[in-house]
């Protein structure tokens, strides 16, 4: 025992006071647990104002300008070996057995005590005689006041109690528990919560997953878009380079048809110049005849006062025709944005009109079917199934599939909200409301003093930060990947909100508005 007890202090750290674990060597030759060596040198950088990059031997106090290289020992690893094997062999013997020898395979926390296999048939199995497997530390199941067995748990103070601490002191009026009693109370808690982490952890598994493949489709999607974007802009800059081609070719042609013109007119101009400067000679030298009879005679045969040499021009041919490039430059900008939109909105175009059927009876509707403006007479048209009491109105095709892109002009003052519905929206009452319910999405502008916009969707309303800055308001669906975006089409384009659904029917554009106009745009 003497002996071992020797060993064991060969065999302790000099920082934890405990058998060594994962032992290291430095190079002063001490050893030390790693996990000790390494805390005790982060704590002496962490704790001094004066670090000069020096570290310390704990046992002779040695100094190091570096950080010591920790080396393994093969020696110091089989001693601790060796002395685990004895400190085995010693504590895993049977108490009661007269020999000494038998070999324990419990130990008995009440009694204190090994047992081999026919002590252990026999011992007393009620739950106060806790075995283990192992000895334990026989101090830490004490209490350190009255030193007897801890046997009971508070779960007020949440700690472990002897008999006396439940009879006396501060624990006499708590609802104290049998250690067994809590134990299985504290089990059973963390096999619940171990239930629900489980199912938070699936939750998660399958959230990440989500993303996971949400994170997939999106780069397929991008890379789809970059791809898409590149072809757009390389048409453009050809059909840019075609358009700017013929309207240069164009203003060509129109210069050398007006140079042609009036270089023309020039030597009209300069032979009638030639032929009015001769006549006018011709009238001088008459003007000097003396002989009345002559100068009738020659006046009458020249007949030059009753020439005509009027000249007459035409105006157009000094026009360059501005207005024809200007519209020439239009309309090949606008067939460029029109491919541009065909390109990632499809070829599907659907001409929005406004469904005069739906109108409510204040709604007035321009000729074109474009244009809705609030009205306080009221249009006296037949109160129908399709007819909204409230002041909206929606428009007849709609769209089933595919992107779509379009884009809606409104008033500066008054309240308007424009959205999409599916057919089976109410007509009457508050439901009917764009976002009243489940089968419509909108977008509102309130307030001319303070204005702002909100979104609304089965019965929720929340306002948006963004102050409305813009008459022009963008929107653009994707039926199958179930997104309607809004944007601001002012100065930068600003976006204002996209809902997320899955759209399972038609949709149609409604409009909803008071002491105001929106207007769908071509």
């Amino acid at each position: 025992m003497a002996a071992l007890a020797k060993l064991r202090q060969e065999l302790e750290c000099c920082i934890c006071r405990d058998i060594f674990c994962d032992p290291v060597t430095i190079p002063c030759g001490h050893s030390f647990c790693r996990d000790c060596i390494c805390k005790t040198w982060d704590m002496q950088m962490k704790e001094s104002d004066t670090w000069e990059g020096e570290y310390t031997c704990p046992e002779c106090r040695r100094l190091y300008k570096e950080r010591p290289e920790l080396k393994t020992s093969e020696t110091l690893s089989n001693l601790l070996s060796h002395f685990r094997s004895l400190t085995l062999v010693e504590t895993k013997t049977c108490t009661y057995c007269l020999d000494q020898s038998t070999p324990a395979v419990k130990f008995c926390v009440l009694c204190e005590a090994s047992l081999c296999t026919d002590h252990l048939n026999v011992h007393n199995s009620s739950p106060e005689h806790v075995l283990f497997d192992h000895i334990p530390s026989l101090e830490d199941r004490k209490c350190s006041v009255h030193k007897k067995n801890l046997e009971y748990y508070c779960p007020t103070e949440d700690v472990c109690l002897c008999v006396t601490c439940c009879l006396s002191g501060t624990h006499n009026e708590h609802q104290v528990k049998s250690i067994e009693e809590a134990y299985q109370s504290k089990k059973m808690d963390l096999l619940t919560c171990a239930e629900i982490l489980q199912l938070q952890t699936d939750q998660m598994e399958t959230r990440c997953q989500s993303l996971k493949e949400l994170r997939g489709r999106s780069r397929k999607r991008a890379a789809t878009n970059s791809k898409l974007v590149t072809s757009i802009f390389r048409d453009a800059r050809r059909k840019l380079k075609d358009l700017e081609r013929k309207v240069l070719v164009d203003i060509s042609r129109k210069k050398r048809e007006v140079l042609v013109s009036v270089s023309h007119q020039i030597e009209q101009l300069e032979t009638i110049k030639k032929e009015l400067s001769r006549n006018m000679h011709r009238i001088g030298q008459l003007c000097n005849m003396t002989d009345p009879l002559s100068f009738l005679r020659e006046s009458d045969k020249d007949n030059i006062c009753n020439r005509k040499w009027a000249h007459k021009e035409d105006a157009d041919i000094y026009d360059l025709d501005e207005g024809l490039i200007s519209a020439t430059i239009h309309s090949g900008l606008s067939d460029i944005i029109n491919e541009a939109k065909r390109a990632f909105c499809g070829s599907n175009f659907i001409d929005l009109e406004l469904n005069v059927h739906t109108a409510n009876n204040y709604i007035n509707v321009s000729g074109d079917l474009k244009t809705a403006t609030w009205s306080p007479v009221d249009q006296s048209r037949p109160d129908t199934k399709e007819r909204f009491d409230s002041f909206q109105v929606m428009c007849s095709k709609a769209f089933s599939s595919g992107r779509h892109y379009w884009e809606v002009e409104t008033s500066e003052s008054g309240y308007w909200g424009i959205g999409l519905c599916y057919p089976n929206i109410d007509r009457k009452g508050t439901d009917s409301y764009i976002g009243g319910r489940d089968n419509s999405w909108g977008m509102s502008r309130y307030s001319d003093w303070d204005p702002y916009y909100s979104i609304r969707h089965d019965g929720i309303e929340d306002t948006l930060s963004l102050v409305p800055s813009c008459l022009v308001i963008g929107l653009y669906l994707d039926y199958e990947a179930g997104q309607l975006s809004f944007y601001e089409l002012g100065g930068p384009i600003r976006h204002l909100h996209t809902y997320k659904a899955a759209f399972s029917e038609p949709l149609h554009v409604i409009l909803r508005l008071w002491n105001s106009w929106v207007k769908i745009c071509k």
